[in-house]
Parts: C-alpha cells; structure tokens; sequence
C-alpha cells in the first residue's frame, strides 16, 4: 500500500473540506469522476488503486451520515422515492446473487471487493441525489463536471502531442493506478496514431465520459442569452475533438444518439455545426496525417480485432452464466460480459436486471416527459433536465456495448444528479418562487434569473438570500 503524489496533496486537503465545508464535497464527486486512471492510493497487492472519486464519495457518504444538516440541499416529496425503491431492489438483488453464488462454491476476493464497489455506486448515486437537490447546488454541480472534462480533454491533447513527438510522458502524475486497466494509457493503432487516454484508464472510458459532457453542453446550450452560450459552444467543439482523438468504437455509437438530438431538438445550431465539424476534421488530419487510416481500424476492420473477438465471446459467455441461473444469476462479477444486458442477466439474474430497469425507467420516463412538455420558449428546468438525462442515456447506450462502468463515478453521478434535477423541476413548477433561492453559475461564471418568478428588488437581495441560505447547510 503506497500514497501517490496527488494522494499526498488531496487526502489531507479533502478531510479539511470535509470540517470545514462538507457541502463542497458534492463539487469533488462529481468533478473528480473522470480521473479513473488516478489513484490518491495504490494496493499493490490487490492491484488496485483507490480513485479520486472513490473517497470524496466516501467523505461525501461520511458527511452525510455525521452531519446529514450540511449535506443534504432540500426535502424531497413522496413522488421523489421511487428510484431510490429500486436502487434498495438493486442492492438486495446484487447481495442475494452473493448467497446464491456461496452456496454453490466459495465466493472469491475478485466477487467480493466488486460487490463493495457497485454497492458503493449505488449509495453515491443517493448521496449525489441528496446533496444536490436545491437548484443553485445542481446548477454549480453541473458546472463542476463540464469544467472537470475541459481539463480532462485539454489533457488528452497534451498527452497526444507528447506521445506523437516521442516525448516522455508524466503518468506518475494522472496515470498512477495499480489497476492493470489502468497501465493501457500509452496504446497505439497498427496505423501509427496514438490512442488517447488522458485521465482515463483506457480510451473507451474517456469517450463515455466525454459523451456525457459533450450532450450536456449541446442540451445546457438553449438555456442562456446568446453571448453567454459561446463557452457551451467552445466546449462541445472541444469535446468533439476529444472524442476523434479517442480513436473509440464506443465513441463513434455514441455520437449517433447525440447527433439524432441535435438534429430533432436543436435543427439550427445542426446547420450551424456544420463548418465548425469539417474545420476540427481538417485540423485532426493535418496534425496526423494517417488519422483516416485509423478510423478505418476502429470501424470497418473493428471485427478483425482481438478486441472484437474477445467482447463477443464474453457476451456468449454471458448468455451461457445466463442459462445456468436466470433468476438470481451466478453472483456478482462472475461473468465478465463485455455488454449492459447480459452482463446483468449472467451476475444478478432476471430480479437484478429488472431492478436496473426500474430504476433508469424511473429517470428516464420523467425526463422524456418533461422534455415533451418543455415550451417552445426557454424552460430552464426542464432544459437541465433534458441535457442530464441525455447524458445519462448517452452513457447507458455506451455501456450497453462495452460493458457497465459500475466502478467509476460517471454513470451513478449522473443518475443522482438527474434524479435531483427532476425533483428540483417538480419542485420549482408547483412553487415558482423556489427559483430565487440565490443566483446560479453556469460554465460562464455569470448569474442568471429566473422568468418564472418576480425578481428581488436588487442583486444585492440576491446575494444575500444566496448567503443566508448557504449558511443554513
């Protein structure tokens, strides 16, 4: 067991927010859950390094059961508990799939600690929920993310400049896990283009959490006053970019559903995308010529890969784990089925998987229902409720052909922060007045007001509502 130098400089720096500002906590979940391939803290003998997502959700789950007044944002309504009731049906489920799988045969370290580790998604998935369930929180939550993945992808650039000059490259710094998925930062394609990680442990994991980033921006971007959208512009073109350098399948499948929205939801910034897509394509071929040669790698010969074959036959794998046990499945991490739905089939069996269906159906169906019944006009609610929810969608359909991603933070923040964002829209619609709780950041850094409600009588009434309230946390 070994500290890491970014463990050094956050383990103490995170046990000082948590005394003194627990309710920043929720900002370093939700900006500290793509740094997969970081670990504050190495276990070498289980090759497993602890993420920085893993302990601010410790602390945030800590700050929350000691002091749950400086956690928790709001109350939640009865309409509000459902996901929550198939979360516990998840957690039972993925348990009762371990007593199954011990009296068959010995449960193993590997079953064990996977266990632990989806329990804990779970469980964050809440405390996400709860912590962000005042409007200001989620906004500036949001706000986090984006910001996280600016870095993320602005590191993935430096990461593709040093690999193509051949220059060593720092991964002691964000590239530190013991993890084995983690040491695959430095791939390269047959076509000589080098396959960009950055924080990640491996490409496809970058792309999934630059999907997620890449329809928030595109979804957030109806929401503000035209000067105020250019830096959701500049960082959905900045994410597009990082997702080409990906060179990921995933990637490729999961920039469909975002361009189906785009062209349904938002025709206009479709045609204007347009010169902005062919100038990024033009910069990526200039800067690796052989580019072209790669996306036919990971395209059309994808099925000639190692890769191709190996996912395959752990979907058959799971299809057989499956057969062998349908109703509570083989245990928890038994099977490794490179997909979504056999995987959850194969390890917890037809209850666990319907209990995973319940709890995204139960996100979903609101959210495709407050996005039906968003005006025409600027509904800035069920906007933030829109953008979460393709996000969340987007990394459901990423998952479904590479596998779920139950050990880092990406799925389970986003789905507690689109459960907070439904009930905060429920919330705002039955008391309008509830959308002046203080002014909101967004990605500009600039305040916005609400149309819903009569405003206060000066900004200055904002701030102080805004300071008052966070003092009661």
């Amino acid at each position: 067991m070994s500290l890491t130098a970014i463990g050094v400089l956050l383990l103490p720096l995170s046990t000082l927010l948590l005394l003194a500002r627990p309710h920043w906590l929720l900002f370093a979940v939700v900006a500290s859950a793509p740094f997969s391939a970081t670990a504050l803290l190495n276990i070498e003998s289980a090759t497993f390094g602890v993420q920085p997502y893993h302990w601010f959700g410790g602390l945030l789950l800590v700050g929350y059961l000691i002091r749950p007044g400086s956690v928790v944002a709001a109350r939640v309504t009865g309409s509000d508990i459902l996901p929550g009731v198939w979360l516990a049906a998840l957690a039972i489920a993925i348990l009762a799939s371990l007593y199954a799988l011990s009296w068959r045969a010995q449960p193993t370290l590997y079953n064990l600690t996977q266990t632990v580790l989806v329990l804990f998604g779970i469980t964050v998935s809440f405390a996400v929920f709860r912590a962000s369930c005042r409007e200001g929180r989620l906004h500036t939550a949001i706000s986090c993310m984006l910001w996280a993945h600016v870095f993320v992808t602005a590191w993935g650039f430096f990461q593709f400049a040093l690999f193509r000059f051949g220059l060593p490259y720092p991964d002691w710094l964000f590239n530190n896990s013991a993890s084995e998925s983690a040491q695959l930062f430095d791939q390269v394609l047959e076509a000589a283009v080098p396959r960009v990680s950055s924080v990640a442990i491996e490409p496809s994991f970058l792309a999934r959490q630059l999907l997620s980033a890449l329809a928030l921006a595109l979804a957030l971007g109806g929401i503000h006053p035209a000067p105020v959208r250019a830096p959701l512009a500049a960082m959905a073109i900045l994410f597009t970019a990082g997702l080409i350098l990906s060179t990921s399948t995933t990637a490729l499948i999961g920039l469909m559903p975002i361009a189906a929205y785009v062209l349904i939801r938002r025709t206009r910034l479709a045609l204007l995308a347009v010169a902005p897509a062919v100038a990024v394509a033009v910069v990526v071929i200039c800067v690796a010529p052989n580019f072209l040669d790669a996306l036919k790698e990971v395209t059309v010969e994808k099925s000639n890969t190692g890769s191709f074959t190996e996912r395959t036959a752990s979907v058959a794998d799971g299809i057989a784990g499956f057969a062998k046990s349908p109703w509570l499945g083989q245990g928890w991490a038994s099977i490794n089925s490179w997909d979504l739905l056999f995987s959850l089939l194969a390890n917890v069996g037809v209850i666990g998987t319907a209990a995973f269906g319940g709890f995204v159906l139960s996100l979903l169906l609101p959210t495709l229902s407050i996005a039906i019944a968003r005006p025409l006009g600027p509904a800035r609610g069920a906007r933030v409720v829109e953008g979460v929810g393709l996000a969340f969608a987007v990394a459901l359909m990423a998952d479904a052909v590479s596998g779920i991603s139950y050990v880092t933070g990406n799925l389970w923040v986003l789905s507690g922060l689109l459960w907070a964002a439904i009930a905060v829209h429920r919330r705002s619609a039955r008391t309008p007045r509830e959308e002046w709780d203080g002014p909101r950041v967004f990605p500009s850094g600039r305040y916005y007001k609400s149309r819903t409600a009569s405003p206060p009588h000066s900004d200055i009434e904002v701030l102080c509502r805004n300071t008052s309230n966070e003092s009661s946390f």
